[in-house]
C-alpha cells in the first residue's frame, strides 16, 4: 500500500478535519435519519440546525461557524443536489468529483470567514483555488445537465 504524504502538514489536517466530520454525518445519519427534509415546503422547514429532526442536541451549543460549516458539508445529501448517474463510469466519476470540489470550497468559505487560525485560512484560500482549478479541469468529462 503506498502512503501519501501532504506537501503542507496543515493538508493533512484539513483532510482529517473533513473526514472526521464527514465519519461523523454519516453516523448520525445513521443513527438518527432526517425526515425527508428535502420534500417539505419552505415555510415548515426548522430554521435552525438544533431544531432540525434527527439532529445531536449537541449541535444546539455550536458557534455559528461551527453550524455553517456543517451546512455545506450537508448541503445536498439529502436530495437537494441529485446526480443521474449516466452509467459511464468514467463520466459520473468527474460528475461526483466535482460535486465533491464545491463542496470543499463551500466549506472552505467558511473558514476564510469564520477562521481566527491565519495559517488555516490562508491553506483553506490555497485549497479553495485549488479545487477551484479542479472543477474548471474535470468540466469537459462532466454530464450535461438533465432537463
Amino acid at each position: 500500500m503506498t502512503t501519501v504524504r501532504p506537501k503542507q502538514p496543515h493538508q493533512a489536517v484539513l483532510t482529517g478535519a473533513f473526514l472526521s466530520v464527514l465519519l461523523a454525518s454519516t453516523a448520525a445519519t445513521a443513527q438518527h435519519p432526517m425526515q425527508d427534509q428535502h420534500r417539505m415546503p419552505p415555510q415548515t422547514m426548522p430554521h435552525t440546525m438544533h431544531d432540525m429532526p434527527g439532529m445531536p442536541q449537541s449541535m444546539a451549543g455550536m458557534s455559528e461557524g461551527s453550524r455553517q460549516l456543517h451546512a455545506a458539508m450537508m448541503s445536498g445529501m439529502r436530495g437537494g443536489m441529485p446526480m443521474h448517474m449516466t452509467g459511464n463510469v468514467d463520466t459520473d466519476f468527474a460528475t461526483m468529483m466535482t460535486m465533491h470540489d464545491r463542496k470543499s470550497v463551500a466549506m472552505a468559505d467558511v473558514v476564510i470567514k469564520y477562521g481566527k487560525d491565519r495559517k488555516l485560512v490562508d491553506l483553506a484560500r490555497k485549497m479553495r483555488a485549488d479545487r477551484l482549478a479542479q472543477v474548471r479541469q474535470w468540466a469537459p468529462y462532466v454530464a450535461p445537465a438533465k432537463k
